[in-house]
């Protein structure tokens, strides 16, 4: 039986976040100065986002939209990406479409954007934030196909 491990007080400025960090490589809860069971689903950085740690949201966003603006460029080099295929983009979740809980079909190329079902599209369009009114169109402009 697992024990509840007290989450501490949200983490305000770089000096308590740096400090938090220090004390959960150490084994150590800011709140109890206990020993803290390593959990295999949350690393440090889960527990950081968790207790809200502006630097560090921003960071995570500014990544993300980093990733995103990379990926979509890597694909605009392959073209239709029938020679090479399409890299997936994540969803703005982080998740990605052709994994759980989704178990879209991987855009590789556009062949596979214009084969989407309506229900596929729509999940894409939602997953990227997308207007709907484009559909197909704004998913090929957003993951870089250039056809």
């Amino acid at each position: 039986m697992a024990t509840e491990i007290a989450k501490p007080a949200p983490l305000r400025d770089l000096h308590s976040t740096n400090a938090a960090f220090d004390m959960l490589k150490a084994g150590v809860s800011s709140t109890t100065q206990g020993v803290v069971s390593p959990s295999p689903t949350k690393s440090v950085f889960d527990f950081l986002l968790d207790n809200e740690v502006p630097i560090l949201r921003e960071t995570v966003a500014a990544r993300d939209r980093a990733s995103r603006m990379s990926t979509s460029f890597l694909n605009r080099d392959r073209g239709d990406g029938r020679t090479v295929p399409y890299v997936v983009m994540a969803f703005l979740d982080g998740s990605f479409p052709d994994h759980d809980p989704h178990h879209l079909p991987a855009l590789l190329n556009v062949d596979n954007i214009d084969d989407l079902t309506d229900d596929e599209v729509e999940a894409y369009v939602a997953g990227y934030g997308l207007s709907q009114q484009h559909g197909r169109d704004a998913i090929k402009a957003y993951i870089g196909c250039t056809c």
